[in-house]
């Protein structure tokens, strides 16, 4: 059986049930405490206030139980950092996978395409400029939640800036690509 350790700002051995409420006053206040203020709320006299405190550490008390509280504010906080970062992390994923199944489903629309000789791929809900879009943000978002790099330093300027492609560009290099590698 574990035994019960007591903390601090609890009802000491040899404290009387008055004494600890009037320290469980002071422990109620907003730092910084005075303990003024507890003789005003307790109508006794500020001397008599000044002895409990005196007899029964309230301010080193009082600083140990603020540490408590602090600490299970940062373990709290931290559990919700980690949550939040989960929740992230299952989100920068779907967003990566649904681009990425897009991006999929795509290639497999004009492959059937050129196999027909079809050059007229129809409407697309989502176009391939924010296909490939979510696909690099779902990616981006997963290693920033891992706390990886999300930028490459290039040793020297490519000559080719594909983010001002339209989409028929895109789909034209695409095509190509397949042409090229069937």
């Amino acid at each position: 059986m574990t035994r019960h350790v007591r903390q601090p700002w609890e009802r000491l051995p040899d404290e009387t049930e008055e004494a600890h409420a009037l320290f469980r006053t002071f422990l109620a206040l907003d730092p910084p405490r005075r303990l003024n203020q507890v003789a005003k709320l307790s109508h006794r006299a500020v001397r008599t206030i000044s002895e409990y405190s005196s007899r029964r550490q309230w301010f080193a008390r009082a600083a140990a139980y603020d540490d408590a509280q602090k600490q299970a504010m940062d373990r709290a906080a931290l559990g919700e950092v980690e949550r939040i970062g989960r929740e992230h992390a299952r989100a920068a994923a779907l967003i990566r996978d649904l681009g990425l199944a897009e991006l999929q489903r795509r290639a497999r629309k004009v492959r059937r395409a050129m196999d027909l000789g079809e050059n007229d791929l129809g409407d697309q809900i989502i176009s391939d400029r924010d296909a490939l879009a979510m696909f690099r943000e779902g990616a981006l978002l997963e290693r920033l939640v891992i706390g990886q790099a999300t930028e490459r330093k290039a040793t020297e300027e490519s000559p080719w800036d594909l983010s001002k492609l339209t989409a028929e560009e895109v789909e034209l290099l695409r095509v190509m690509k397949e042409k090229a590698t069937s």
